[in-house]
């Protein structure tokens, strides 16, 4: 049976007068509202709770997914206890482990023959049976990531470009943000953003699927950057509620202000200017500063003018000589902008 209250985001449950949000339905649409953050600020200890509660009260989904959750944890505890034997066995113990077949051994002995040792040859042999030997039923898919993202590293440093990528392109498949950015950066070092634009959109999509909002703002500078703009104004109003959201506002004020220089009309940043006094020591905030208020006075706003203390008087005076003595000596340079 289908559950429409899926669609629907947490504060539209809690507040929905003709919804009851204890309904197992309910609880378990507001327990994957809590695990995303869909109107609400993502929680995973309350999502875990609302979880149980579902399940509890009959929900079918929540039972399965809870039954999934059990399952994957009592498998990342296998996994930390058997990381722990590999982490503190001696050479000798790892090389009969990797005798059994033991994929975290041959890990192992990869990483010393490769940092401690030097030894490549050595090292791409045991990262290499590590492949061979995972059993993917019983790895953890972070576990996979790291072999296949390691044989990348390996293969890239070696100049063997083509075979790097292949390897990075089955951590993405695995969903490794991280690979998905290096295979997007080769592609960009090597001009082959065009050409590879089919494989490119699909590790941006991945990290739009996959990452933090962090990776989402960097996406969309790709997007900048690739002259996608309606793609790139879709990204930074989804990473604008995020981080409403989650509070976070230096990034809301970064991806406003990508916004407003998309269309001044329909974005202006006006409205955070409290926010923007708050980082000044960023150089793309002093300009934009500068740029609101280096106006006729009538067309600024009562607010504004508000918020115009005398410390603040002096610093725009400070930050405009500094941009005319720049302009003058010809060493004017475009400002850092955006989130590192």
């Amino acid at each position: 049976m289908e559950n429409h209250y899926l669609d629907k985001d947490y504060e539209q449950l809690m507040n929905d007068s003709s919804i009851d949000p204890e309904s197992p339905e309910v609880l378990y649409a507001r327990s994957q509202c809590l695990k995303i953050g869909k109107g609400v600020a993502k929680d995973y200890t309350k999502y875990l709770e609302l979880l149980h509660e579902a399940a509890e009260a009959g929900s079918a989904q929540a039972q399965v997914e809870l039954k999934e959750h059990i399952e994957q944890e009592k498998q990342k505890t296998q996994e930390t206890n058997k990381q722990k034997t590999v982490e503190n066995a001696s050479i000798y113990e790892l090389q009969k482990m990797a005798k059994e077949k033991r994929a975290d051994a041959c890990y192992r002995l990869y990483q010393i023959s490769l940092f401690e040792f030097k030894n490549k040859e050595e090292a791409y042999g045991y990262l290499e049976k590590a492949i061979t030997y995972v059993n993917p039923a019983r790895e953890s898919v972070e576990f996979q990531q790291s072999l296949w993202s390691a044989k990348g590293d390996f293969l890239m440093e070696e100049g063997k470009e083509n075979d790097a990528i292949n390897a990075y392109k089955m951590a993405i498949e695995l969903n490794r943000v991280e690979s998905c950015w290096k295979v997007c950066e080769f592609y960009r070092k090597k001009n082959l953003i065009k050409k590879e634009k089919a494989s490119k959109d699909y590790c941006l999509n991945k990290i739009l699927q996959y990452g933090t909002k962090y990776d989402w703002y960097k996406v969309a500078e790709y997007c900048r950057k690739d002259y996608e703009f309606l793609k790139q104004v879709k990204i930074l109003l989804q990473i604008c509620e995020q981080a409403e959201v989650d509070c976070d506002e230096k990034l809301l004020i970064t991806a406003r202000w990508r916004l407003e220089e998309r269309s001044y009309s329909r974005y202006p940043i006006g409205a955070y200017l409290p926010i923007l006094w708050k980082y000044t020591g960023e150089e793309w905030v002093q300009k934009r500063l500068l740029k609101y208020y280096n106006k006729d006075r009538n067309k600024i706003p009562e607010k504004a003018l508000e918020l115009l203390t005398e410390d603040r008087r002096l610093m725009l005076t400070d930050w405009y000589k500094k941009d005319q003595e720049e302009a003058q000596t010809g060493k004017k340079k475009e400002a850092w902008r955006g989130i590192e």
